[in-house]
C-alpha cells in the first residue's frame, strides 16, 4: 500500500504539470517545469518498487536494479541539468529506453508468472500505462503529437480503477473472513441453550483469574431438573434452564463472568471482590430468583456455594473445588430439609 500511495502521489504531481495546474502557483518559473521532468522519472521507480515486494528470487533482484537504474538517471540528468544547463529534454530519450525496457521486464515477468492471479492482475494493471506511455513515446518522436501524455492519463486511469477494486475486493474478503472467525469463536466459547459462556470458555479463563487480588467463584446446580424432564418434557426443564441464565445475567451484570458447564451446573468467576461484595451478589440472586418466579409463576430453585481466593489457592481449582463442596452441602441440607417438612 505505501508504493502503490507513492505511485499515486507521483503521477499525481505529473498530471498536474501537464495540465498546466502547477502553473497556476508558480506562473512562468522553472518550478513546474522541473517536476514535470522528475516526476516523470521517478514513477518508474515507485512502480518498480511496487511489482518488488510482490515478486521473489532473481526477478525481484532485477526490479531492484531497475530502481537503481532510474534513481540514477534521475541523479544524473538532475546534475547535468543543474550544473551543465542541459535541458531536461534533450535528455528524455534516455528516460524513454528505460521505460520501453522496463515494460519488456514487466511482460517477462508476466510470462514467468502467469500461474500466479494475484501478480497476473497487479502486472496487467501496471502494462495500461507502461504501454500507453509507450504509444505517447512513438506519437511524440514520429508526429511530433503535443498531446503526448494522453494514452498514459487513460492507462493511469485504467490502473488506479482496477487497484482500487482490488483493495476494496481484497477489504470485503477480509471482512467476511474476520466475520465468520468472529462468529465461530462465538459458537466454540457460547451455550447454544442460554448464550451464556460454556464449559470450553470456563477453562480458557479459569488460569487468567488466579493473578487478581480477591478472586471468587460462585457454584451453582439447579434442582429438580430431572423431575421437571420426567414429568413434563425436556422443553420445560429447557425453560428451567434458561430462567436460571436470566436470574444470573440479571443479578450479576459486569461484575463477573457466567457459565454453563453442564447440563444443570453453572458457574459464576468474579475477577476481584471482597467478602461484603460477595454477599450482596449472594442476595441480588436470591432477590432475582423470587422475583423471577413471581413473574413466570414457575418454582425455579437451585443450589449454590462460594469461595473467595485464599493465599493458600495455588490453582483457581482450588477455589471452584471448594465453592462445588458448598453448593453440594447446601444441596443435601436442601433436600433433607424438604423430607422433614414432608414428615
Amino acid at each position: 500500500m505505501f508504493y502503490l500511495g507513492m505511485i499515486s502521489v507521483i503521477c499525481g504531481i505529473y498530471l498536474a504539470c501537464q495540465f498546466k495546474v502547477s502553473h497556476i502557483i508558480a506562473p512562468n518559473g522553472y518550478l513546474p517545469y522541473y517536476f514535470e521532468f522528475t516526476s516523470l522519472m521517478l514513477i518508474s521507480v515507485a512502480v518498480s518498487l511496487f511489482i518488488q515486494t510482490n515478486v521473489d528470487g532473481v526477478i525481484k533482484k532485477l526490479y531492484t536494479s531497475m530502481s537503481c537504474i532510474f534513481v540514477l538517471n534521475v541523479l544524473v540528468q538532475t546534475f547535468l541539468n543543474f550544473v551543465l544547463k542541459i535541458d531536461y529534454k534533450m535528455m528524455l530519450f534516455v528516460t524513454h529506453i528505460l521505460i520501453g525496457l522496463f515494460g519488456i521486464l514487466i511482460l517477462s515477468t508476466m510470462i514467468i508468472f502467469h500461474k500466479k492471479k494475484s501478480i497476473q492482475y497487479m502486472l496487467i494493471s501496471i502494462m495500461f500505462p507502461i504501454v500507453g506511455s509507450i504509444i505517447d513515446i512513438v506519437r511524440l518522436y514520429r508526429i511530433s503529437d503535443d498531446k503526448t501524455i494522453y494514452f498514459f492519463s487513460m492507462g493511469l486511469y485504467i490502473f488506479v480503477l482496477m487497484q482500487v477494486t482490488r483493495t476494496i475486493r481484497q477489504y470485503l474478503a477480509k471482512s467476511r473472513s474476520h466475520l465468520k472467525a468472529e462468529v465461530y469463536e462465538h459458537l466454540a466459547f457460547t451455550d447454544g441453550l442460554t448464550e451464556l459462556n460454556n464449559r470450553l470458555s470456563f477453562e480458557n479463563d479459569i488460569n487468567e483469574c488466579i493473578g487478581n487480588n480477591r478472586p471468587a467463584c460462585i457454584s451453582i446446580d439447579l434442582n429438580n431438573l430431572k423431575r421437571a424432564n420426567d414429568t413434563m418434557g425436556h422443553s420445560a426443564g429447557d425453560v428451567l434452564i434458561r430462567g436460571i441464565a436470566t436470574v444470573l445475567r440479571e443479578a450479576v451484570g459486569n461484575e463477573g463472568k457466567i457459565y454453563r458447564i453442564g447440563g444443570d451446573e453453572f458457574v459464576v468467576l468474579i475477577h476481584d471482590i471482597t467478602d461484603y461484595g460477595i454477599e450482596k451478589v449472594l442476595k441480588r440472586i436470591e432477590k432475582c430468583r423470587v422475583k423471577y418466579n413471581e413473574e413466570n409463576n414457575v418454582n425455579l430453585d437451585f443450589a449454590k456455594g462460594v469461595s473467595l481466593y485464599t493465599e493458600g489457592d495455588t490453582t483457581f481449582e482450588n477455589l471452584v473445588a471448594r465453592a462445588d463442596a458448598e453448593m453440594y452441602r447446601d444441596k443435601r441440607l436442601t433436600k433433607k430439609g424438604r423430607r422433614d417438612n414432608y414428615e
